[in-house]
């Protein structure tokens, strides 16, 4: 047996402590140990959902109830969570953003139970014979089924719990409980139908199925009339249906509430369950993938609740919602893609209550509240600083209406201190210093040598040294134009469409003129070893005037670096004059990952870094991190503006500074956590301050030496707001570099919108999504233009980005992206051709009218990935469901529409009428072409769609002996084999 460091078997400390816990369930009160011993019914390792566990208590709150959770057990069964919590017996776990609990609602939203505590459950239901427990927990392990399943004996239990492995494949043998009112399956096999045993227990109430691959609820013919509430919790619903033998509103003809958790796949389910009209209460809670609610969502007539918390894709309610007329609590919170009602909420005239938090703040939703000022009695919304006043402002006109305006605190601090102390505790800045004291050392009595390799490996060094003199009367500014001229032409990779000069501190960029060839070879060498299977970390260095030289080797170095997607380097200057203007700054900012690899650190006893500065104001902009230090501290800015009026307030006393010194006592305080601000400072900075962004940066400022805890208020109230600023300017402009992969994502939820809208519109016969939107004849339809105006405008940025990037390879978009582009432009510019014929637009190719941005998506495309020279196999199969190739195929149908009324109409003479003719032949044998590469979608042969409407226009223009192969492909009926993938063109 294992002996513990006490010298005791660790089995006996097991029991030692389960005794110990044991005796803490000893001293509960029966009916709390009753509701903690529930617990062990829910599967392990799991957050348990709170109505699920509050279905298995309701009973013994309120036994003469009818089978639901009303308001009064809503409140005492969260009295009994939060007084098991206060006996530290289980976890509540709130994921909501925030706690206002004014709806009702389960207060936590999840409760968790330690592994030991778990187990111990667990025993305690066990204790005694089967027939006599009140609660039967059955885990099976392979297909080990209990012995005692197969008897048939009395049953008692009012609660049976049946968990399973994956292993799990055998048929559960039928079993009676005629008293047991919960029932909690969980079932981790790929394939499960609800079984046979349920038909056996007559006071089944309530059912909550968890972690299941639902291969049919319904496949087994029964009758569940007792059944009153049924929870769907992390199940996979996308075969529920799919061989059912009863529909689930006979299955379950009496079900009054219906929860739907985190459940994937569940649009079909949601579909089918339009049929329970029986449902009062319907939750759809954290669904991903759910875009859309089913028109028939207006069936469910006696719905008084109506629950939709964080279906993040969902993108808009149904107009149907308005049949729900007995529905008094709408529920979308965190619903963040819903930015409006529908049109006709306000004939919901039993609504009094909406719960809008976090959903988009915009003013087409207030304006759907306004719709219901007759019924409504409390709407619960989130809004910002900004729209605030808009939301008061819709209270006069509510009448009695409460608003309960919950801003939220965007919690925004600067962050500089945090990010000062790790570059202090980081070795790349300790290791950058030594690299110039030994630089130094090399050959202390001679010149310092301009550039030396210090350390080989593991990470390289390279150190750049000053040479005297190399200041004086050199803080002028010298423009790339000029460099170019001078046949110097080695930073024009730099410029670009937006910034195509820029220019150079002169004392920097003859430093580095003169050593040209030799960093040439240095760089080179940097280049090669970047290529090795383990390349080492580069770090840059040098102080002073050597740091500005250190700071343009690196740019060049991250050119070639930048087209292998090598390592970057890292650059860390000590005391370095700033090296450039703002047309530099722009062009490295236009890398966006540039600007980390740039790290300068300034004492506030250096003079060096404000010399030119001071010499030329306004002239010279920073960019990187810039670390600034003094005796009392130090913080991180990356603000340019902010940056350059701190180096200006610096004031050098011609002390005696060390940056070795300085580093080393900040490290010392960083690591001990030492600094002079105390807990009164912050206290009192917090009670006479409105944000935490303010304190952090007077905080921030007091650590650098700029501003003392005694200094008047009126020099903080002219600093601060202006760096209030700066920051906040920051913190909108960081999302568009950092969260670009997330933007994109955010984008593919409205791409699945218009995917979703696509597909619906085959079922209107109106000839697909192009024509339908071309008509707008729904408000779906008008809702499009929304979606179209987010998609359009995102892509345009991302296009002008990576046009105005500096051209050199590799500029334009990588391969996700631009694939990314092609999808969207083939999807939504069709929608605005349609926006352009439909106001009477003609050319729309040949006049200009074309935006830029499709046509620069268009030509990048086979840059990147070259164009097949046949179909392939997959594309012939697969082009039902794909989008026009050329997005501007229906422009094209649109001008031989225009080609064939004029014809048809008169209205050309006979003359241009022949040129008129071989146009539209021109398009034709373009439309039969690229039905040879299968590039257009079959959506084209849908009956009324406007290609089909020319093809008849046509029929009467053409002569009919005229050879065609597209007229004889369509007499043939072959678009049929076209949408299968299976005709071959000759």
């Amino acid at each position: 047996m294992i002996e513990s460091s006490k010298g005791r078997p660790i089995a006996n400390r097991e029991d030692e402590l389960y005794d110990c816990l044991q005796r803490s369930l000893d001293v509960l009160d029966s009916n709390i140990k009753e509701y903690f011993l529930d617990l062990g019914a829910f599967p392990d390792h799991k957050r348990i959902s709170v109505g699920s566990l509050i279905d298995t208590w309701a009973d013994d709150l309120n036994p003469d109830r009818d089978g639901l959770i009303h308001e009064e057990e809503d409140t005492l069964c969260n009295a009994e969570l939060i007084n098991l919590k206060s006996r530290n017996l289980v976890n509540l776990v709130d994921t909501r953003k925030d706690k206002i609990d004014e709806d009702g609602y389960r207060k936590g939203d999840y409760v968790t139970l330690h592994d030991l505590l778990k187990e111990l459950t667990i025993q305690h239901s066990g204790i005694g014979p089967e027939e006599q427990r009140t609660r039967l927990i059955v885990d099976i392990r392979g297909n080990n089924i209990p012995k005692w399943w197969r008897k048939q004996k009395h049953l008692q239990a009012r609660l049976l719990s049946v968990s399973t492995d994956s292993v799990f494949s055998k048929k559960l043998p039928n079993i009676t409980l005629e008293e047991a009112e919960v029932l909690i399956l969980n079932f981790r096999t790929k394939k499960y139908i609800l079984p046979e045993f349920v038909e056996n227990m007559p006071e089944l109430k309530r059912i909550t199925l968890e972690s299941l691959t639902m291969r049919s609820i319904t496949e087994n013919p029964f009758i569940l009339k007792s059944i009153l509430k049924m929870s769907l919790i992390l199940c996979d619903l996308s075969t529920a249906f799919s061989n059912g033998r009863v529909k689930i509103s006979d299955a379950f003809p009496k079900l009054e509430e219906l929860i739907i958790d985190r459940c994937d796949s569940c649009k079909e389910f949601i579909t089918e369950c339009c049929d329970l009209v029986h449902l009062t209460k319907l939750s759809i809670i954290r669904c991903r993938g759910l875009v859309s609610l089913p028109e028939t969502i207006g069936n469910l007539v006696n719905l008084q609740v109506f629950r939709l918390r964080s279906c993040k894709d969902l993108l808009f309610l149904p107009d149907s919602v308005v049949n729900l007329k007995l529905l008094k609590f709408l529920d979308i919170s965190e619903c963040s893609s819903v930015g409006r009602l529908p049109t006709n909420i306000g004939e919901m005239s039993s609504l009094t209550k909406l719960d809008l938090r976090h959903c988009p703040d915009t003013g087409e939703l207030r304006q759907s509240v306004l719709r219901l000022k007759q019924q409504l009695k409390e709407v619960i919304c989130t809004c910002s600083h900004a729209t605030k006043k808009l939301w008061e402002a819709v209270k006069p006109n509510l009448g009695k209406i409460r608003i309960l305006l919950k801003v939220p605190n965007d919690g925004r601090f600067s962050s500089g201190l945090e990010s000062a102390n790790f570059v202090l505790t980081s070795d790349p800045v300790h290791q950058a210093w030594n690299a110039i004291e030994k630089q130094r050392q090399i050959n202390p009595t001679a010149e310092p040598s301009m550039v030396n390799e210090i350390q080989p490996v593991n990470p390289t060094i390279i150190a750049f040294g000053t040479p005297p003199s190399s200041q004086k009367g050199q803080e002028a500014l010298v423009s790339s134009s000029n460099l170019k001229d001078d046949k110097f032409e080695h930073f024009e990779f730099l410029c670009n469409k937006r910034n195509p000069n820029f220019s150079l501190n002169q004392a920097a960029i003859k430093l580095f003129q003169s050593r040209y060839h030799e960093l040439l070879q240095l760089k080179d060498k940097l280049v090669e070893n970047s290529k090795s299977k383990t390349p080492s970390l580069v770090i840059i260095t040098g102080q002073s005037v050597g740091g500005s030289v250190a700071t343009l080797f690196t740019l060049l170095l991250l050119q070639d670096l930048n087209k292998s997607k090598a390592k970057r380097p890292l650059c860390v200057t000590f005391g370095s004059p700033l090296v450039g203007d703002e047309q530099l700054r722009q062009c490295v900012l236009q890398f966006s990952t540039w600007k980390s690899c740039f790290l300068h650190i300034v004492s506030n006893q250096d003079p060096t870094p404000q010399l030119f500065i001071s010499r030329n104001p306004g002239a010279y902009k920073p960019f990187g991190t810039f670390l600034l230090c003094s005796a009392s501290g130090c913080a991180c800015f990356e603000d340019p503006d902010i940056i350059l009026e701190q180096l200006m307030k610096t004031d050098p006393q011609n002390q005696e500074y060390h940056y070795g010194h300085i580093l080393g006592d900040l490290k010392c305080k960083a690591l001990c956590n030492v600094s002079k601000t105390t807990d009164a400072d912050i206290d009192s900075l917090q009670a006479s301050l409105i944000t935490q962004l303010e304190a952090s940066l007077i905080i921030q400022l007091q650590a650098i030496g700029i501003l003392s805890q005694q200094q008047p208020s009126s020099e903080i109230d002219g600093l601060i707001p202006r760096m209030k600023r700066h920051e906040t300017k920051l913190f909108i402009k960081k999302p568009k570099s950092s969260d670009s992969h997330k933007r994109l994502n955010e984008m593919k939820v409205h791409m699945a919108f218009l995917e979703w809208y696509k597909k619906d519109s085959r079922q209107h016969k109106i000839g697909g999504y192009y024509d339908r939107y071309r008509h707008l004849l729904s408000e779906q339809d008008i809702s499009v233009d929304h979606f179209k105006k987010v998609l359009m405008n995102y892509w345009q940025d991302c296009v002008t980005e990576v046009e105005n990037n500096p051209q050199i390879e590799g500029a334009h978009f990588r391969f996700h992206w631009l694939w990314a582009g092609t999808y969207y432009r083939r999807m939504v510019e069709p929608l605005h051709i349609a926006d352009y014929y439909r106001n009477g637009g003609k050319n729309y190719k040949t006049d200009g009218k074309r935006p830029k941005h499709f046509i620069l998506l268009e030509e990048w495309l086979p840059k990147v990935i070259k164009p097949e020279a046949a179909p392939n196999k997959s594309k012939r199969e697969t082009v039902g469901s794909r989008l026009n190739d050329d997005s501007c195929f229906w422009a094209h149908v649109e001008e031989a529409r225009i080609l064939c009324t004029l014809v048809n109409n008169g209205s050309v003479e006979e003359k241009e009428r022949s040129l008129v003719l071989q146009e539209l032949k021109i398009f034709e044998a373009y439309v039969y072409g690229s039905l040879e590469n299968y590039a257009l979608s079959p959506e084209i042969f849908l009956e009324t769609s406007s290609f089909m409407q020319w093809l008849t226009e046509y029929y009467g223009v053409v002569d009919q002996s005229f050879p065609s192969l597209l007229l004889d492909f369509m007499r043939d009926r072959n678009d049929q084999a076209y949408k299968n993938g299976t005709f071959i063109f000759p």
